[in-house]
């Protein structure tokens, strides 16, 4: 690999511990026939909500009405937020022994919620002072605006940039643009990868 200079980790189960089955579970949905007619509306929904279309509150106004009016917009969006679980252990540490050495970032597909969350009730959301947020941003890796979003922000050559996720898609997106990446697959595995860098 060629010399790296800034880290860039993903949120969700890079950082934090996330549970899409949180979401319906909370509302009661728990088998694949119960969530059906909803699943595809939702995805659609939450896309726009994650790309910074849609506004939290015209968000839960969606879900609203997808759900025939079950559920009220608070409970809808506490369970919603349930999908942001706890710190991904051993990571932390890691994540502190690189920033000695490198300059360092998020980049996460999320919505304001979500983060909002993340940093109120996990410690690894609030570990760095510049985050690339897909709300913010308005594309969601592994487009290519998301890479070329990061690349003009930071001005440093693309091979300076190591991109950490756990989606080998989102490490081709980078790689596409020339950025190194690793797939993190578990804290074990990513101390083997990231050994070149300590």
């Amino acid at each position: 690999m060629n010399t790296i200079s800034t880290i860039i980790f993903d949120l969700g189960r890079v950082l934090v511990n996330i549970d899409f089955d949180a979401f319906p579970h909370a509302l009661g949905l728990f088998t694949q026939e119960e969530r059906a007619p909803f699943r595809l509306s939702v995805a659609e929904t939450s896309r726009l909500y994650e790309t910074g279309k849609l506004s939290t509150d015209e968000f839960t106004s969606q879900l609203e009405k997808i759900f025939n009016h079950q559920f009220s917009k608070e409970q809808l969006l506490t369970a919603w937020n349930e999908i942001i679980q706890n710190d991904v252990v051993g990571i932390n540490e890691l994540v502190l022994q690189l920033q000695k050495k490198y300059s360092t970032a998020m980049l996460s597909n999320t919505c304001l919620s979500h983060f909002h969350k993340a940093q109120a009730t996990t410690e690894n959301a609030n570990l760095f002072s510049k985050n690339y947020l897909s709300y913010q941003i308005g594309y969601m890796k592994p487009a290519r605006e998301v890479y070329g979003h990061i690349l003009r922000d930071l001005n440093i050559p693309a091979n300076q940039i190591l991109f950490v996720d756990d989606l080998q898609e989102n490490i081709d997106g980078a790689n596409a643009v020339g950025m190194q990446g690793v797939v993190f697959k578990n804290i074990e595995q990513f101390r083997v990868d990231i050994s070149f860098l300590m």
